[in-house]
């Protein structure tokens, strides 16, 4: 008994897995045949497509020149109505002329009154031919039984989706050891065709291209090991109405039009006004003063993908005109005039674990001018700054700052008065357009902005 159940449990296991090898062989043969059937299908709709726009545009385009030649045809015969009607009175006239005496003068009234018989110039068009829906019909409009419901569209995008390159960005002075092989290091300079990836990104000021902020860049050393641009590190963005208000500073990238999953990770510094705000797509982060991860998806019509920062107005914790030396000085001198002051000491993001973030840090620069002893120290203003930067492994240390991320110079001169300006920095963008399976498991924990055709990401990508 105990042979007989062995060897038939042998057979069972034998039959199983010829059975589930069976199974897997056919349904990789009908993905294939699916996969076809689609292509072929959605290729004879779109020639429909094709055929049935052609058909009306042959049509606009023949409707346009027949009714221009009715146009131009009828105008002919009525100017040339009015010359023969003109060509029979002078022929009246001339008879009259060789009339006696006697008879010309009712001959001359009968000129006078004498109508033109010129039906024969008139114009009678042909209609034009009425829309041949019989032919538009046998065409099949571009859906059958046999599609059904098929998305051709739909299909399109996931394929465009599939093929976009993966697209990894750093904006420190080098690339960090976690970048892959086909990173790309941002140089900080304004937005345009970059030669060596023959894509347009980069910097600018409210619009405005031509701006060098290479010089914010730091080195791999900062950000977690990432580097980092600060937006606009020495506050060159200033509006050009003498205002002092300081215009957004973006980092763009142009990607095609579509629906983008995106997770940014903004980390603050210490004393961040309240009215700076980093924003993704337009949209505020809502950080206030402290590290947020922003993760959603934007739609992108503009053709540009846009990480933003909009600094408070030039001198909005320490007012303009106003002589302080230290921090309490300026709060003090700040409240007096109505200005508004927030501090707060930024962390990391912890356990980044999502689809796509970016990060920032914070770093800002002062310079006192009193005594060669007048420096900005550790209490310098900081403002927000953004990155989306991309993480290898899925967690990031969450410790507060040991020590402060804002940098100061000092110079000297015959006044005493200390000036602040607020910077914020980026340190990393990954793009993906990619299909479902690759957005899936922990691989893709950390940095990337995808732009998917995934119903789960809700996304799409609109084709050229």
């Amino acid at each position: 008994m105990d042979n007989y159940v062995s060897a038939n449990l042998l057979w069972f296991e034998s039959f199983n897995r010829s059975y589930k090898a069976q199974v897997a062989a056919k349904n990789e043969t009908c993905t294939e045949a699916k996969t076809t059937f689609e292509a072929k299908y959605c290729a004879w709709q779109f020639e429909i497509k094709q055929v049935t726009a052609s058909y009306f545009s042959c049509r606009e385009v023949a409707s346009g020149l027949y009714n221009a030649t009715l146009f131009s045809a009828r105008s002919n015969a009525a100017s040339r109505k009015v010359q023969y009607a003109a060509v029979m009175q002078m022929q009246c006239y001339l008879k009259v002329l060789l009339e006696p005496d006697a008879s010309a003068k009712s001959e001359l009234g009968n000129c006078q009154n004498e109508e033109a018989v010129n039906a024969g110039m008139d114009i009678h068009p042909l209609p034009l031919p009425p829309v041949n829906e019989q032919l538009l019909a046998g065409l099949g409009g571009g859906q059958d039984a046999a599609g059904g419901n098929l998305d051709c569209e739909a299909i399109a995008d996931e394929e465009a989706a599939a093929t976009f390159p993966r697209l990894e960005f750093f904006f420190g002075t080098a690339l960090p050891t976690s970048a892959n092989s086909t990173a790309i290091l941002d140089s900080g300079t304004g937005f345009g065709v970059q030669s060596t990836q023959g894509m347009a990104f980069g910097w600018n000021c409210d619009g405005d291209s031509n701006v060098d902020y290479s010089g914010g860049r730091r080195g791999p050393g900062r950000a977690g090991g990432l580097g980092l641009n600060h937006f606009d590190r020495w506050s060159s963005c200033q509006s050009s109405d003498g205002s002092g208000s300081a215009p957004p500073v973006n980092w763009e990238l142009a990607v095609p039009n579509g629906t983008y999953e995106v997770t940014v990770y903004f980390s603050f510094g210490r004393y961040i006004t309240g009215s700076s705000t980093c924003e993704v797509e337009g949209v505020n982060a809502n950080c206030e003063a402290s590290e947020c991860v922003v993760q959603r998806s934007v739609a992108i019509t503009d053709g540009r993908f846009t990480a933003q920062y909009f600094k408070a107005a030039k001198g909005q914790n320490c007012p303009p005109g106003q002589a302080v030396e230290s921090e309490d000085e300026c709060r003090l001198a700040g409240d007096a005039v109505g200005y508004a002051y927030q501090e707060s000491r930024g962390r990391h993001l912890q356990g980044a674990s999502a689809s796509a973030s970016a990060s920032a840090s914070t770093s800002a620069s002062a310079s006192a001018s009193a005594s060669p002893s007048a420096s900005a120290s550790d209490s310098a203003f900081t403002s927000p700054s953004a990155s989306a930067s991309a993480f290898t492994s899925p967690s990031t240390s969450a410790n507060a700052f040991t020590s402060p991320s804002a940098s100061a110079s000092a110079s000297a001169s015959a006044s005493p008065s200390a000036s602040v300006s607020a910077s914020a920095s980026m340190e990393g963008i990954l793009l993906t357009k990619t299909a479902a399976h690759f957005l899936t498991g922990s691989s893709l924990t950390g940095r990337i902005l995808a732009q998917t055709a995934v119903t789960l990401q809700s996304t799409t990508v609109t084709q050229p």
